[in-house]
């Protein structure tokens, strides 16, 4: 047995001589304050009150462990897993699964059947303490049972896909993945602790960059807060899968790709951007509401009123003068001359005559 590497000869002198662990002398402050505690603990017990056990703050504290852009310490959810290689991935970096509910869109049998490494990833993932939720749809996860009340600190879609139904560059292909993360964004924003933040991780070229993430999550008051670089590295054991097809259970080429963070944002400057109730009158304002909610100031011109529609001439009797129904149009400010009131079918009303019919009256 040797001396510690590095250690001068005073301190195997300490140590005893070249033993293999270094022993702190301690100072004589710390004796000090030992004395006084033991001291104080005789005195409790000769009145007769209990000892008093002072444990270290940090004493059973769990070491935060990460795992690329994850910790041990937040509470993760998990969409669309396929082989659950990438929650297995996690579980593993920190030790324990504990705090990550993994989901996948397809039941058990289905997912033993598309993947073959599947059920395996399932019961070492269930051994170390995760949830696992199977028939979940990241459309409508906000109203699944086991979701409905909970909150997390990140929910995490790694490359969502709407499926295989064409070309990946025809617009009806990306519009049908456009509407899958609409509704993903919709659901999770629901599902967030505060400072909680939604992650996507997604590839950047053409014709995935099409899809437009960002103005997505916009919509439902989620900002990009950061876009970093998705590096599988830093996912030991993670493995990619097409999910769908006959080859759902291979790999696909991840080429560029980064991982999207969104966090919600300013709801009340949201609200604000949405609400017309700041216009005083549609009718007199000068500002299309429209035009407030995206912040600019595009001159409202009401539309010019409807001509005139010809209305039939049907003769009734007021006080005995014929008087046609129709309407015309007379200045903006017209005079009007009270009539006093009668009597018509038992009931009493009032009349107010403009100068115009009353000329005509005349």
């Amino acid at each position: 047995m040797g001396s510690l590497e590095g250690a001068s000869p005073k301190d195997d002198a300490t140590n005893g001589g070249g033993g293999g662990a270094v022993v702190e002398t301690p100072s004589a402050e710390c004796s000090a304050a030992a004395a006084v505690a033991d001291e104080m603990q005789e005195h409790r017990a000769a009145e007769g009150f209990p000892a008093i056990f002072i444990e270290d703050a940090d004493a059973g504290k769990e070491e935060e462990k990460w795992v690329g852009q994850y910790s041990s310490a937040q509470s993760i959810l998990l969409v669309g897993e396929g082989d659950f290689s990438f929650s297995l991935a996690l579980a593993t970096g920190f030790g324990s699964g504990s705090n990550l509910v993994a989901t996948s869109l397809d039941c058990f049998d289905t997912l033993k059947k598309k993947y073959s490494r599947a059920e395996l990833n399932l019961a070492k993932l269930k051994n170390m303490g995760a949830t696992i939720l199977h028939g979940v749809n990241a459309k409508t996860m906000k109203l699944h049972a086991d979701l409905k009340t909970r909150k997390f600190d990140r929910v995490v879609f790694n490359f969502p896909h709407a499926g295989f139904r064409g070309k990946e560059d025809q617009m009806h292909v990306i519009n049908a993945h456009r509407e899958l993360v609409k509704d993903f964004f919709r659901s999770a924003s629901l599902l967030l602790r505060p400072h909680g933040e939604v992650h996507v991780s997604h590839k950047t070229k053409y014709p995935y960059n099409m899809w437009n993430l960002k103005e997505l999550a916009a919509e439902f008051a989620l900002d990009l807060v950061e876009q970093v670089d998705f590096q599988i590295a830093d996912y030991p054991g993670y493995n990619n899968k097409r999910g769908d097809g006959l080859s759902c259970d291979q790999p696909f080429m991840l080429g560029k790709c980064s991982t999207f963070k969104f966090r919600i944002g300013d709801l009340k400057k949201m609200r604000r951007a949405h609400t017309f109730g700041s216009v005083p009158s549609i009718g007199n304002g000068r500002y299309h509401p429209n035009s407030l909610a995206s912040g600019g100031c595009r001159p409202f011109y009401p539309p010019p009123l409807a001509p005139e529609r010809p209305q039939p001439r049907v003769a009734f009797d007021m006080f005995s003068v014929p008087v046609g129904s129709g309407f015309s149009h007379y200045d903006a400010v017209q005079r009007c001359l009270p009539v006093p009131g009668r009597y018509i079918h038992g009931r009493y009303l009032n009349f107010v005559v403009s100068w115009p019919l009353l000329n005509k009256l005349t």
